[in-house]
């Protein structure tokens, strides 16, 4: 149940800033990434232990990996205009 709640608000999110970005002429400036955690064991949100850091900074760079090619070129259009 919380899932579908979180995603619905998210979608919901992003479907205005699409709207937004579209309304002044600029879709290019947003970029949305939803990287596949289902994969990931569930992680407490209450756990603040170093093995729970340890796994978020993992799960972070592998997903930061993953879009690598995309955050570069986002970056390098944010950094041109």
């Amino acid at each position: 149940m919380i899932h579908i709640m979180m995603t619905g608000v998210a979608e919901t999110v992003n479907y205005q800033i699409i709207q937004i970005y579209d309304a002044i002429e600029r879709p290019h400036q947003y970029l949305r990434i939803t990287p596949d955690l289902s994969h990931e064991k569930p992680l407490p949100i209450d756990d603040a232990s170093e093995e729970k850091i340890s796994e978020l900074l993992r799960i972070g760079n592998e997903q930061a990996s993953k879009y690598n090619e995309k955050l570069d070129k986002f970056i390098d259009l944010l950094l041109a205009e």
